[in-house]
């Protein structure tokens, strides 16, 4: 299990037709949080977090910083920290 938090605006509410509807977010916070996820699969059971999610939390837990990330469909780099458990 991997798990990746980013913060940002995000459309969310029914997608699709009337034949098949469902209740969805999407966005690029949306899209950031998955590629961060992504990250994880070298890493079992990690929680990955953007900065913007670190420069809330930071003073409540302990984290480990992975640097700036390349990100597919970013055009720039995104920190990235682990949080330890």
């Amino acid at each position: 299990i991997g798990i990746g938090i980013n913060y940002g605006s995000i459309i969310a509410g029914n997608l699709g037709s009337d034949d098949r509807l469902s209740y969805s977010i999407t966005g690029d916070a949306v899209n950031t949080a998955k590629r961060i996820e992504s990250l994880t699969n070298s890493t079992p059971n990690a929680i990955l977090v953007s900065q913007t999610i670190y420069d809330a939390i930071s003073d409540k837990i302990s984290t480990i910083p992975w640097g700036e990330i390349e990100i597919k469909g970013k055009h720039n780099t995104v920190n990235v920290y682990q949080v330890m458990m």
